[in-house]
């Protein structure tokens, strides 16, 4: 089993927070992604989009996500 890497525990627990929000994700290769968000924290991996058409985003990968709509935490 892998330690667990603080920064992404972080990482994860403020994506947790968001989640069902509409959301603008910034991606480190420059991809941008705006729609509800959706969290896998199992897989480490986040959805941004309409269910079933969003695209799966690896944590690791995000550079920023600002919230467009919505009320974290509900």
């Amino acid at each position: 089993m892998e330690p667990l890497d603080p920064a992404l525990a972080g990482v994860r627990a403020y994506l947790s927070h968001l989640d069902g929000c509409e959301v603008a994700v910034r991606t480190l290769s420059g991809g941008e992604y705006v729609g509800p968000l959706s969290c896998l924290l199992s897989g480490n991996v986040i959805f941004v989009g309409p269910s079933g058409a969003a695209p799966c985003i690896r944590i690791d990968a995000v550079e920023s996500v600002l919230l467009v709509r919505g009320v974290p935490g509900r």
